[in-house]
């Protein structure tokens, strides 16, 4: 049925609703009809019954006005009146079955009240009759008054048959509601389409905008925030080539001109070993570069990968990352308070982490760092503080975006890694001003394998 087109889907629905509610209806119905006419049987048999009744009369009298009663009602709807004597004798003489008699004898012994309703099944017919204890000629004998079902029958086909024709007339009729009820569905449907068609072909301008507030309208919300989302990804990629192209542009130009130079015998350092060392300089440049591209671009890939946790111990992961950086600047001093403490991460990203925040730290430093970690019942906290310029407050709002570079900044991915590798890690890495330097703050929580 999903292959269809929706309205006809929904005519579908349409019809197949009416359909069970119809026949759920007529069943009830149908019940419900049967048992009322059945009771309206009862009643108007009783109803006849009740004028054989002549009160105190002489005997002839009473003989001949029940007589005339009999012959009277023998029609009233239909209803039969049997007197039923002792031997067996029936007024008028009717040729009943000897099995019913037995029948309607047994049950009028067993009957408790003056009347009682029975009913009787023969030839496929219905017989619904009454016996009640009367007085005949000074004594008690059984009137047996009957009707067959046809009546009743007659009566639930009919109106069977019209409520039949009602409803194979909505069903019909739900055709109409059915095709306007999916077009009004349907088009703000396809009218998204077009709009997803677009953003397919890169067409990520045009807003997608419904004035509506139902599940239709909260869908093009959906695929209005994808579009905008898609649109800031492109700047964002473009952004990311022009950076790309910007940073790496430069030292190749140096590392080709250099050569040229030392291919012509001019050393642009005055000797060729300088002029060498300022070449492995750039290239040095250039090849953290190109890790930093490809190492914030694995990370993009590892967003939605589980972490590979193993065992580590983070104060001597930061002693290992100090003992690299310490050669850089000699002259600076290193206060540094981290105890033993294991920890589950991914070793690898922690390290390039504490590598990048070093990294920042000693480019503007004056002449001292200092490194401490704490824990609490929930986090692991790690406060790297230098005792370099303050920083900007509007540059703090923005420091770990990438590309976003200090004054003394190199590629503005580095503090950016960072940021991923500990949101990775479902922490937080921040910066703030001190009274006499500038701290940068790392949270983690506490993983388990």
């Amino acid at each position: 049925m999903k292959n269809y087109p929706l309205a006809l889907q929904i005519w579908f629905v349409f019809a197949a609703l009416i359909l069970g509610i119809s026949v759920i209806v007529l069943s009830i119905m149908l019940v419900t009809f049967r048992s009322f006419f059945t009771e309206e049987i009862y009643a108007s048999i009783e109803a006849s019954q009740a004028l054989f009744e002549p009160g105190e009369l002489p005997m002839m009298m009473r003989e001949r006005l029940f007589r005339e009663r009999m012959d009277m009602h023998h029609n009233f709807r239909m209803v039969r009146h049997v007197l039923l004597l002792p031997d067996g004798q029936t007024i008028p003489n009717v040729r009943y079955p000897p099995e019913f008699l037995d029948l309607i004898r047994n049950q009028a012994a067993a009957q408790e009240g003056l009347i009682g309703r029975y009913r009787y099944r023969v030839e496929g017919n219905i017989i619904f009759y009454v016996i009640r204890s009367v007085s005949w000629r000074d004594r008690t004998v059984l009137l047996v008054s009957s009707m067959l079902d046809t009546y009743r029958d007659d009566l639930v086909a009919t109106l069977f048959g019209r409520l039949g024709w009602i409803m194979i007339l909505v069903f019909a009729g739900s055709i109409i509601p059915a095709l306007q009820l999916a077009r009004y569905l349907t088009r703000p449907l396809i009218f998204l389409d077009n709009h997803v068609k677009e953003i397919a072909r890169r067409n990520w301008q045009t807003p997608v905008s419904l004035e509506r507030k139902d599940e239709i309208g909260r869908l093009a919300k959906g695929i209005d925030s994808m579009r905008i989302q898609l649109l800031l990804q492109e700047k964002a990629q473009q952004s990311v080539l022009q950076h790309i192209s910007h940073a790496l542009k430069t030292p190749v130009m140096v590392i080709r001109s250099y050569l040229q130079s030392i291919t012509d015998e001019v050393y642009p350092k005055d000797t060729l070993e300088k002029t060498i060392e300022t070449l492995q300089q750039e290239a040095e440049g250039l090849e953290k570069r190109v890790r930093n591209f490809l190492f914030f671009t694995k990370l993009d890939v590892l967003v939605d990968r589980p972490l590979q946790l193993e065992p580590f111990d983070l104060a001597n992961l930061i002693h290992n990352s100090i003992e690299r950086f310490r050669l850089l600047r000699p002259e600076l001093t290193w206060s540094i308070s981290p105890t033993p403490l294991p920890i589950y991460g991914e070793r690898e990203s922690m390290t390039i982490l504490l590598e990048n925040i070093l990294d920042n730290q000693i480019r503007y430093a004056r002449s001292h760092i200092d490194i401490e970690l704490q824990t609490t019942e929930k986090d692991i906290i790690c406060k790297v503080t230098n005792d370099g310029p303050l920083l900007d407050p509007e540059m703090i709002q923005s420091l770990f975006e990438v590309y976003r570079t200090g004054y003394r900044g190199e590629f503005g991915l580095g503090l950016a890694i960072a940021q991923k590798i500990a949101t990775r890690h479902a922490g937080t890495i921040s910066a703030e001003n001190q009274p006499n330097g500038v701290m940068f703050l790392i949270r983690l929580p506490y993983l388990k394998k």
